[in-house]
């Protein structure tokens, strides 16, 4: 009898994928475009994914719908000589100009992968229109030149310009592009996770990219680093991904609204085909608005994905793992701390300070969850719940703010700048102004958000029990919020907040869709003010920025005997929150023998240190049961330890099972490095080690294998006796590894 997910399953789940995406593509192209303003629009390229499935297929009447369909795309883009984005493409179709400068990076990436793979059944004719449409298009994407912390559109970009160029056979473009790759490699290889880190929508971009860069690129180190960054990618995904809820784990550095409140997002469409796990798909709280239907998507039918065995393994044992804790740094500085406490029953994350990729939009800049809550609600529906924060202005909750005027209700922004430290289930969240300018304030509050609003079990003040309306109760400073809910606890204790008019109250609010706010005010009037003095850090009236924010805990409810007892334990603690004369602000919380501390520059409005148990925090690349990273010269995982020169690496251990135990060492650099890989098999020794990867296989029926993925073999090799050696060349391969 097969696995559930043996590769005969894995295929059919991908054709059949491939086919649903295919009927939904096409009843999509039959709608009548949308008449109103506020409502999503066609984006211009979306049917190419179609055309490259048909083209699949390769029918004759799939082959003539595909070639119509790309010569519907050439149709759009910008040709005038003049236009300073000569080579993009409007965004949405009906756009008259180039609105948004992604649309070349989108539309490449679904063309450059069509056009290597299928473009010998399109006509000569067609071809030939293609082949001018890609150099412009390249062309465009050579003058943006978007900077790598924009990660999904610089990934995209240098995607675009690899697979296009080789396909133009155009030196200039795949130099470009090899340029590019080596910097991103090394930027993200030296910070830990990329710069836009944790979203289940773009890291399934990302992937998508490194995916069809590991099978169709002609380079072997860059097949071969596609293959190590797209793995390095899974295991930071699947080391959040928790399973007790079902849910990609904070802090997410972007999310949409639909994909945070009903939990699908792209990536875990890869790992529903590539597992069959019913888990992954299954319908969320708003479970309304959801089609019970498998996933349809043609970018991830198409793509040559595949699902690493270690990823697999860890998924399926992680709940044996449990409580853990991740940290993971997502930028060079060291400065973007991300922590993860994954427990029984919830699975708390932070970001040590607002995501920032240097745009200024909103739609890029506003879209983050720094604090996030998921937990487990036994019987309910969608079995979980979701608490999360923002910073607000002018009552602008889910949908008031748009990112495009056409486009729906896509999120709810966060509208301040955020500083957090976390240890386990506890965490200080600060929040401060972003400068105003010329806005007219009425309100201006920290928000705690719990999602599941009338639904919610119990809800407390202190030992009060509210059993009424709580939009009535009456909230003091000092109070402790708990909500017993599922299988959990939650505190939330109001910080010092600074009153800019007549009042400042903590309020209980209802949200758009009946979720419960906490509202703690910085300000409520009923004039629109300007507040000169938060215009600008710059400005004349500029004497440092606002107290907010808030301290939350987390718990599971069966390790107290009651609400009570935990809230004695919660009073026992010792909350100091202080300014000095520098307009440094230093929040302390002490409960038990753990101490968590947070120093905030209020004047630069900037975090400027953590502490837990009085030890600074540092950013490591990665530190996690699963695997670590870093570039110090040593690193641990599990039972294994690896040496080498200074410089980026990681290693993964799964090697909790005797029988079956997997190491692997990866050095995504091309800098060869002494090293000195020690498992409970030995150790293995070389005197160079150049780009690639070492995986330690040890099986009590199979014996010892080490199999090194690499372009030059490493120099001076020595293993125990026991361990066989495998070489592998990058090869292009979409199968399962």
């Amino acid at each position: 009898m097969r696995s559930p997910d043996s590769a005969t399953d894995r295929q059919a789940r991908i054709e059949a994928m491939l086919e649903r995406g295919i009927a939904r593509a096409r009843s999509s192209r039959k709608k009548d475009p949308p008449a109103a303003a506020n409502v999503d629009r066609t984006l211009v390229g979306l049917g190419l994914p179609l055309a490259h499935g048909l083209l699949r297929r390769g029918a004759g009447d799939d082959v003539i719908e595909a070639a119509g369909i790309v010569g519907e795309m050439l149709d759009l883009q910008e040709i005038h000589p003049a236009h300073p984005h000569r080579g993009n493409w409007p965004r949405f179709v009906g756009d008259t100009d180039i609105t948004d400068l992604n649309s070349a990076p989108f539309v490449m990436m679904w063309l450059a992968p069509l056009l290597i793979e299928q473009g010998r059944r399109l006509p000569d004719a067609l071809l030939m229109r293609c082949r001018v449409s890609v150099r412009l298009a390249l062309e465009e994407i050579e003058r943006l030149a978007v900077a790598p912390g924009y990660t999904n559109i610089h990934v995209m970009s240098l995607g675009a310009l690899m697979l296009g160029g080789q396909w133009l056979d155009e030196l200039r473009f795949t130099e470009t592009a090899g340029t590019w790759w080596s910097d991103w490699v090394s930027r993200t290889a030296v910070a830990g996770a990329p710069q836009e880190y944790n979203s289940a929508l773009y890291y399934g971009k990302d992937l998508t990219v490194l995916a069809w860069l590991r099978h169709l690129a002609t380079g072997d180190s860059v097949r071969l680093q596609a293959r190590l960054m797209y793995e390095r990618l899974w295991v930071s995904f699947a080391l959040r991904l928790h399973r007790p809820t079902g849910q990609l784990a904070g802090p997410h550095s972007r999310c949409y609204w639909r994909d945070m409140t009903v939990g699908r997002e792209p990536i875990k469409e890869v790992l529903w085909r590539e597992t069959g796990w019913d888990w992954v798909w299954q319908a969320g709280p708003d479970e309304a608005t959801l089609s019970a239907d498998p996933p349809s998507s043609l970018e991830q039918a198409l793509a040559p994905h595949w699902l690493p065995r270690i990823v697999r393994s860890w998924l399926e044992r992680q709940q044996k793992q449990l409580p853990y804790q991740v940290t993971e740094n997502a930028d060079p500085d060291g400065e973007s701390r991300l922590t993860t406490w994954l427990n029984r029953s919830y699975a708390l994350g932070t970001a040590s300070r607002t995501y920032d990729a240097g745009t200024g939009i909103l739609a890029i800049e506003q879209m983050a969850n720094h604090f996030l809550l998921h937990y487990a609600r036994p019987g309910r529906p969608g079995a979980w719940g979701m608490v999360y924060s923002r910073y607000v202005v002018n009552d602008q909750h889910w949908g008031t703010l748009r990112s495009f005027p056409h486009r729906a209700r896509t999120n709810f922004f966060d509208q301040g700048e955020f500083a957090a430290v976390q240890h386990h289930g506890r965490a200080i969240c600060l929040y401060s102004l972003r400068p105003q300018g010329d806005t007219y304030i009425t309100s201006l509050k920290t928000v705690v958000v719990f999602q599941s609003g009338p639904n919610l079990e119990r809800l407390w003040i202190n030992d009060a029990e509210i059993r009424g309306d709580p939009v009535e109760a009456a909230i003091a400073p000092g109070d402790w919020i708990i909500v017993e809910d599922g299988a959990i606890y939650i505190a939330i204790r109001p910080l010092n907040a600074d009153c800019l008019g007549r009042e400042a109250p903590i309020v209980f609010e209802r949200g758009p869709s009946s979720e419960l706010f906490l509202s703690i005010y910085n300000y409520r009037g009923a004039q629109p003010k300007r507040f000169w003095e938060y215009a600008s850090p710059d400005g004349p009236y500029w004497r440092g920025n606002i107290k907010a924010g808030f301290l939350a805990e987390v718990a599971e409810r069966d390790e107290y005997d009651s609400v009570g007892d935990f809230l004695d334990q919660l009073r026992e603690a010792e909350l100091r929150d202080t300014v000095d004369d520098g307009h440094i602000r230093q929040v302390s919380y002490s409960r038990g023998a753990d101490t968590i501390a947070l120093r905030y520059d209020l004047w630069h409005s900037r975090p400027v240190g953590r502490s837990i148990n009085g030890e600074a925090v540092s950013s490591p690349a990665l530190v996690s049961p699963l695997a670590a990273q870093g570039s110090g010269g040593r690193i641990e995982a599990g039972a294994a330890a690896l040496e080498t020169d200074s410089q980026p690496v990681w290693l993964i251990a799964d090697d909790d099972d005797p029988a079956h135990r997997t190491w692997i060492a990866v050095n995504p650099m091309e800098r060869a490095t002494p090293v000195r890989f020690q498992t409970h098999g030995g150790t293995v020794n070389a005197e160079k080690w150049g780009l690639g990867r070492m995986e330690w296989r040890m099986s009590e029926t199979d014996g010892q294998l080490l199999v090194v993925d690499s372009v030059e073999k490493p120099t001076g090799l020595k293993t125990p006796p026991s361990l066989s050696v495998r070489y592998r060349k990058p090869a292009r391969r979409q199968d399962a590894e």
